[in-house]
Formats: structure tokens, C-alpha cells, sequence
């Protein structure tokens, strides 16, 4: 299972992952199961889903008085079932990052405030850490009064 997070964690980052720094990456999950926050949890859901169906479509040949043990050749098919679902799995995570941020424009203008973006207390589910000039530059901050 840690191999399968490891590689959702990797895939996450895309083309930031730094795929040689082995501690800086054990140390990146140590932090992320302490704080065990929203996104943390639902990565690790999304991955005990897919080994849960992986050994479900297996159940006739796997020998349930034994422990399940995984081969490379086992651990790249969960993979790669892994990152077909994987679209449709963050696209669910998007659609609840949209409803917590239309939970927040009481006026229903599309739009929040950022003191109150930045406001949320760190157990919200989201949390938003996008600085006002990057915002600026996506052209997500309304600045015209």
C-alpha cells in the first residue's frame, strides 16, 4: 500500500516530482498522515478502493488463508488500473473544492473575498495558500471594487 500511495503522491505533483529524493519523499508523507487532512484521507481512500477491487476481481485466485503478497507485475497492473480512475476520482475532488468555495460567496456573485479564503481555519477541508499575485496572474482576482 505505501508503494501505491507513494505513487499517487508522485503522480499528484506531475512535473514537479522529484523523483530522486527518497527521504525528501518519506518525510513529505510523514507530514501529510500527521496532519491527516481532507485530501490526505481521500488519497489514501482513493488507493484502499483500488486495491480492494483489484483483490475483489481476484478472489478466485487468491487463497484467503494466506497473506496477500504483491509482485512488481501485480503492483503495475494496480497502477496503471489506478491511473485510468485517477481522472475521474479528482474530478469528484474538484467538484467538492468548487462547493466549499460557492459555500463561502453568501452572495451568490461568484465570488469570495480573500480574507475570507484566507481566513479558513487549517481543519477546513480546503485550505487556499495561493498568493494575491498568483491569482492575479490566472486572472482569478477581481480587483475592480
Amino acid at each position: 500500500q505505501e508503494v501505491l500511495i507513494s505513487y499517487l503522491i508522485i503522480f499528484e505533483s506531475g512535473s514537479k516530482a522529484n523523483l530522486t529524493n527518497a527521504a525528501g519523499h518519506q518525510l513529505m508523507k510523514q507530514r501529510s498522515k500527521k496532519t491527516n487532512s481532507q485530501s490526505w484521507s481521500t488519497l489514501v481512500e482513493f488507493e484502499e478502493d483500488a486495491l480492494n477491487t483489484f483483490n475483489f476481481l481476484q478472489h478466485d485466485h487468491i487463497n484467503p488463508f494466506l497473506p496477500v503478497v504483491y509482485n512488481f507485475q501485480v503492483a503495475s497492473q494496480i497502477v496503471r488500473s489506478m491511473a485510468r480512475t485517477y481522472g475521474q476520482w479528482q474530478n469528484s475532488e474538484c467538484r467538492q473544492m468548487a462547493a466549499e468555495l460557492r459555500s463561502l460567496d453568501l452572495m451568490g456573485a461568484g465570488r469570495v473575498s480573500l480574507d475570507k479564503l484566507y481566513s479558513l481555519p487549517m481543519s477546513a477541508t480546503y485550505v487556499f495558500h495561493e498568493s494575491t499575485e498568483y491569482l492575479r496572474l490566472i486572472g482569478a482576482l477581481d480587483e475592480g471594487g
